[in-house]
């Protein structure tokens, strides 16, 4: 069952995938989700946020007039709000999100797979030895020299120089 909370909410009701808000107050607000059965038309873009207002048909048989930002193509699902009904053929609707099962993260930090960032600094690792060496450097070199950056960013290793790398 579809809930959000809105104020002075009393309880939730769902009636034929229908799901109303019945508050203190004895008013309905009337939210359903439906696909799209047909786009009957689009406007063109108005006003300041280029809204575009689509008659839509939905697969629950109504019949709404809605703006959205993008176009709304069949079978796609919408939760929507009507807010007037009668005067026209399409009833006036809004949309309305639907509740998200998440919480706000305020981690800073990358969520992308530790594996994923080991290839980005091996890349990276890679593309910096390729620009350290010269014209003469075999792969092998390459290989060693990106192996080298690659510690030093991942564990911050320093590379031991040997006497026979000092350059005098």
């Amino acid at each position: 069952m579809y809930k959000e909370q809105f104020f002075n909410t009393e309880y939730n009701k769902q009636v034929n995938g229908t799901t109303s808000i019945v508050s203190k107050t004895n008013k309905y607000r009337k939210m359903k989700t439906s696909k799209i059965k047909t786009v009957v038309r689009v406007s063109e873009p108005y006003g300041k946020f280029n809204t575009l207002y689509h008659n839509l048909e939905m697969e629950n048989g109504d019949k709404i007039n809605i703006g959205k930002a993008k176009t709304q193509l069949v079978g796609w699902e919408l939760t929507y709000e009507i807010v007037e009904e009668g005067q026209q053929e399409f009833n006036k609707a809004k949309a309305v999100q639907k509740e998200q099962n998440f919480t706000k993260s305020f981690n800073t930090q990358s969520t992308k797979p530790d594996n994923v960032q080991d290839l980005i600094v091996k890349q990276s690792s890679l593309k910096a030895a390729v620009e350290f060496c010269n014209k003469d450097c075999t792969v092998e070199h390459i290989i060693a020299n990106a192996e080298v950056f690659y510690d030093w960013v991942m564990t911050g290793k320093k590379p031991e120089a040997s006497k026979d790398d000092m350059p005098f």
